[in-house]
């Protein structure tokens, strides 16, 4: 080597070296940076999923709120319509301050807030305004008319005021599909809050069904009873469906038994008693009076919900502030990554490599052309990035974990769960004519049927035989339905079918095959013991879609009621009911 390339290499040999270690330390922080960044938006998606979860659900609590304060006026609108004279003017104040509650809710969805505006439809909650008001409207008309004060009157007016909440069902439905968009996860919880709004808003209505009666001192009418009854029955599987997930999932044992203690025994207990006064029409209580008593074991339903969704929205609180944390600690592990990464290139390049270079030159001085010395690649995995490798793979895991949740939600948010078939809520979503059912034709066949004397077998052979009864029948249906056909439990020991055929014969033809094959099944409950059940079926044709829906069921109940009526145990269709 010359006197000038040993020059040359002096100058640009150290230079190059330099080079690939500002280079190799760039890439290096760069790749921290990067992963640290694509970390960070991780973590920052997840709390704003969060925050927003926090935000959804507060809401949802407010439309809910809404919904029972509107469900509950019909307290004071009853008392005060049903009120003698002495009273009006007390019971009207009562009615006025109630309604200024009931219109706070709705002014708190209509603050024009970014989170309101992105959840609650304006034409669903200005739709429940207008009715609210023409309900409200009725009864002033009836209230500041002495003449109007009739039994029709006044079930007109309570019948308005079952419209506003039904009409506040849109509202609850929509707000709650958009804030499942937002977070799948908040699919169940949704269903549990609706579920306990159902069973204060049914609460209601059973006593609203006794007001015209008493307010005019008369028996009660067949289809008030079978009202009382049905609502009764709605009551208790409502219940039924929500009690095991407050009591296991959310540590709501001692207000479920409040809940079971004031409402179910007392309050269901007040209703039977004036149902048998009904009987006779010999009332012990006025309509004021009856309020006074019944609203008070309203209060347990009412703070279990609000329990309920207090603590799912703190749970929420708690997962927002841990995101929170988590995205604050990735970030100060950035931090101290990069601190690190250059730290270590500035100790490399000052007590090694410089060194190093300094050896080289030192070396070639004494070894004339001897061989160049080899490179050497630093290269340090800090316990920072496994670290974060181990956040990273833990949040995976829990995106996974989410995934499944969701996915168990939805199944169960769509069957039941002892029989395997369609449950109530999707079985009404294909009588809307739901889209995602658009291989049901609009107009169907409809099959409702109830097992007959199950009461007996639950009594006689327990409940766990009843289930097991419940479960043998339910695939009986399915074997002898066709695959398009949609087999549903209807509520209790109740099922449906949705047939997609329009002809009442057809329909007729399918039951009677049902009911055959339901009596010449044997259940086994047990080794040794096998008992078999029959059923009794109604049987109508008609039009999906939200009225005609509700249409189709009556006459389907009308005829299953007539098969009842006839001895069990047999088909009867709307044909039979002229």
């Amino acid at each position: 080597m010359t006197s000038g390339e040993q020059k040359q290499g002096r100058k640009w040999g150290p230079l190059s070296l330099r080079t690939k270690l500002a280079v190799g330390s760039a890439t290096l922080l760069g790749m921290t940076l990067a992963l640290a960044a694509s970390l960070m938006a991780i973590f920052l998606n997840d709390y704003r999923r969060s925050a927003h979860s926090l935000d959804a659900l507060a809401l949802f609590q407010q439309v809910l709120t809404a919904a029972n304060r509107i469900s509950a006026e019909r307290g004071p609108m009853n008392a005060a319509l049903g009120a003698p004279p002495s009273a009006d003017a007390e019971a009207k104040q009562r009615l006025t301050a109630f309604r200024a509650t009931v219109d706070a809710s709705l002014d708190q969805l209509d603050r024009g807030d970014k989170t309101a505006e992105l959840l609650i439809p304006k034409a669903e909650l200005s739709s429940v305004r207008a009715r609210l008001a023409a309900a409200r409207n009725r009864a002033d008309r009836i209230l500041l008319s002495p003449e109007m004060h009739s039994v029709d009157a006044l079930s007109d007016a309570i019948r308005q005021m079952f419209a506003v909440v039904d009409e506040m069902r849109p509202l609850m439905d929509a707000t709650s599909l958009r804030m499942i968009a937002r977070d799948a996860s908040l699919s169940g919880i949704s269903l549990l809050g609706q579920q306990l709004f159902e069973l204060r808003d049914y609460a209601g209505r059973l006593t609203s069904i006794l007001v015209p009666s008493i307010a005019d001192r008369r028996m009660l009418t067949i289809d008030e009873r079978r009202e009382l009854s049905r609502t009764i029955g709605k009551i208790e599987q409502i219940w039924s469906l929500a009690r095991p997930y407050l009591v296991n999932d959310y540590d709501l044992a001692d207000q479920v038994k409040q809940v079971e203690d004031t409402y179910f025994k007392k309050g269901l207990g007040y209703v039977a008693r004036w149902a048998n006064e009904g009987a006779k029409g010999e009332y012990s209580v006025t309509t004021s009076e009856m309020t006074a008593l019944i609203v008070p074991t309203f209060q347990p339903i009412e703070s279990l919900r609000q329990l309920f969704l207090d603590a799912v929205i703190d749970k929420a609180r708690a997962e927002r502030d841990a995101s929170w944390r988590r995205l604050l600690i990735v970030a100060v592990l950035a931090l101290m990554a990069a601190s690190l990464n250059f730290w270590l290139a500035l100790n490399a390049r000052n007590n090694i490599f410089i060194p190093l270079l300094d050896a080289r030159d030192y070396i070639i001085k004494l070894a004339e052309g001897g061989a160049p010395g080899k490179e050497g690649r630093y290269k340090d995995r800090g316990i920072e990035i496994n670290n974060l490798f181990l956040v990273l793979d833990t949040l995976r895991l829990k995106l996974q974990e989410r995934s499944t949740l969701t996915a168990k939600l939805q199944h169960q948010a769509t069957t039941d769960g002892l029989t395997g078939l369609l449950n109530r809520r999707m079985f009404d979503e294909i009588g809307r004519a739901d889209a995602e059912f658009d291989r049901a034709t609009s107009s169907v066949g409809l099959i409702l049927m109830d097992i007959d004397h199950f009461k007996f077998i639950n009594d006689h052979y327990g409940h766990i035989a009843g289930d097991k009864v419940l479960k043998s029948v339910a695939d009986v249906v399915m074997r002898n339905v066709r695959q398009d056909d949609i087999a549903a439990r209807y509520g209790g020991e109740e099922f449906a079918v949705v047939i997609q055929a329009s002809s009442i014969a057809v329909v007729g033809k399918v039951a009677e095959t049902l009911r055959q094959a339901i009596e010449s099944h044997e259940i086994e409950l047990s080794e040794g013991l096998s008992i078999s059940v029959t059923a009794s079926f109604g049987v109508a044709v008609g039009d999906r879609g939200e009225l005609a829906w509700s249409e189709l069921i009556r006459a389907t109940d009308k005829a299953l009621y007539l098969a009842k009526a006839r001895g069990r145990n047999m088909v009867c269709s709307t044909d039979d009911l002229v």
